[in-house]
């Protein structure tokens, strides 16, 4: 099951979590879409941006302070024991 993120920040991008693709996506107010964290690959590898990994993205939210986004990362409803909370910092 493939579950469609998406969070609007104060500023009026869009943050969207890319589940095909591993990848969490934001679409200023122009249009432009730029990939703000994910390799493209399926994992658990912390870092940031290009560098981590996602592999079942199930929930998201912008922090209280505006400056992360919080992601339920989960098991895509597999048996591995895989659940964490994950935080990615805004540009």
């Amino acid at each position: 099951m493939w579950l469609r993120l998406s969070q609007v920040d104060g500023l009026g991008n869009i943050y969207v979590g890319d589940n095909g693709n591993y990848r969490i996506r934001r679409i200023d107010t122009k249009g432009s879409v730029f990939t703000l964290a994910g390799d493209g690959n399926p994992g658990y590898h912390e870092g940031g941006g290009s560098s981590i990994q996602f592999f079942g993205m199930e929930g998201m939210d912008i922090a209280p302070d505006g400056r992360s986004l919080v992601i339920a990362d989960g098991n895509q409803g597999t048996d591995a024991p895989f659940n964490r909370i994950r935080r990615v910092v805004l540009p």
